[in-house]
């Protein structure tokens, strides 16, 4: 086991707490999801999440827990970007 299991335990650990407190509350983010358009005006297309360009800043979507972070990733060979917002 190396030293960033328990790290990635403990991060894990502290969202699922704190997506438990929201939920309480009664204020669960959500995500809208948009096509990741090229240049000129094309959509993206993707395999898997890796395919689709991005800034070095946003996250590729490696769970649906990164969509309540931000992220891009692959659906229906489309790449679109999930930015989380708060659900009315």
């Amino acid at each position: 086991m190396t030293a960033a299991a328990p790290l990635a335990t403990t991060h894990g650990v502290r969202f699922a707490v704190l997506l438990g407190v929201m939920l309480v509350l009664g204020c669960l983010p959500c995500t809208t999801e948009a096509p990741l358009l090229l240049p000129d005006g094309g959509a993206a297309v993707c395999v898997r999440s890796t395919d689709c360009p991005r800034p070095a800043d946003v996250l590729l979507c490696a769970s649906t827990e990164d969509q309540l972070r931000g992220c891009i990733g692959c659906a229906a060979s489309a790449c679109v970007r999930y930015t989380p917002r708060s659900c009315q």
